[in-house]
């Protein structure tokens, strides 16, 4: 099988995966109903360790654009508009990111999913709040996001370093081979 074709292929299979869990999430714990912060937290979970594991297996420029735009596309065909430009600048920088220091390893985990979380949590949750406007339990401050943003930080952190436990022991046990 040709490199492009297993990347994208992987792309598409990580990408799919993440949105399905997300998907069961919101909709089994109706998460925006009760707070648009509460969503982007529960995202950076399961999710959020699907999108950095499957960075890891694919290894490969530019694996963080591809999963960027099909989950993009998952989520804009859901008419989830509102979290597509998060997701495409977050896949953007993860992808300069990935440039500098690689796709694997447990710096690389780190910056993928403190990055994504940090940048997607606020974008998610501020147009959450507006898409939500009046309905809104909780209103958009400059206060509230300096809060929020270390939060999603140190989750993203926590995220991407148990994403390459994973990971790692998924290359260990032979479950994936590089």
């Amino acid at each position: 099988m040709k490199k492009w074709v297993r990347t994208l292929l992987f792309s598409a299979i990580f990408s799919v995966a993440a949105f399905a869990v997300d998907a069961g999430f919101t909709v089994g714990l109706s998460s925006y109903a009760i707070s648009p912060i509460l969503d982007p937290f529960l995202e950076f979970t399961i999710p959020l360790m699907i999108i950095v594991i499957g960075f890891n297996v694919i290894n490969s420029r530019p694996a963080a654009l591809e999963i960027a735009l099909i989950s993009a596309l998952v989520y804009a065909a859901s008419s989830l508009l509102f979290l597509v430009p998060g997701i495409i600048i977050s896949g953007v920088i993860i992808e300069g990111f990935c440039f500098l220091i690689g796709y694997r390893g447990l710096k690389a985990s780190l910056a993928q999913g403190g990055t994504f979380a940090v940048i997607n949590g606020i974008l998610s949750f501020v147009f959450g709040a507006l898409f939500l406007g009046a309905h809104s339990i909780i209103r958009v401050t400059p206060t509230l996001i300096l809060i929020l943003t270390p939060a999603f930080l140190v989750e993203g952190i926590v995220i991407g370093s148990i994403s390459w436990k994973i990971f790692n022991y998924m290359m260990k046990s032979g479950i994936i081979k590089s």
